[in-house]
């Protein structure tokens, strides 16, 4: 146990050491053009932050939630009784949000 702590402390004192070095080492350089999105030397002509739909934005995350769904799906072929407990746990997580998504008109499309 303490050299498990002995490790931890080392490697978080070298981490610190490490940034504080580069912070003092590295070139500064506050000129205006650093501040803008593009770095090319140019000035933007236009608004640089673009909005983006939150409805497109909850989709995604629907689509990435139900992927990796699929993913754990695909590796029950393998897997013992605690994977596939952790599956329909997972599962059954998965579809009360979506209930919950669907009864509070969260999935609307209002573009």
């Amino acid at each position: 146990m303490l050299v498990i702590f002995f490790v931890i402390l080392v490697s978080f004192f070298l981490i610190f050491l490490l940034y504080f070095i580069e912070f003092f080492i590295s070139v500064k350089n506050f000129s205006v053009f650093k501040v803008f999105s593009f770095e090319s030397g140019f000035k933007s002509v236009s608004k640089v932050q673009v909005a983006f739909s939150i409805h497109f934005f909850v989709m995604m995350l629907i689509f990435v939630i139900f992927d990796l769904e699929i993913v754990l799906l695909l590796g029950l072929v393998v897997s013992d009784v605690i994977s596939l407990f952790l599956f329909f746990f997972f599962f059954f997580f998965l579809l009360m949000s979506f209930f919950y998504w669907v009864v509070f008109n969260k999935l609307v499309w209002v573009i």
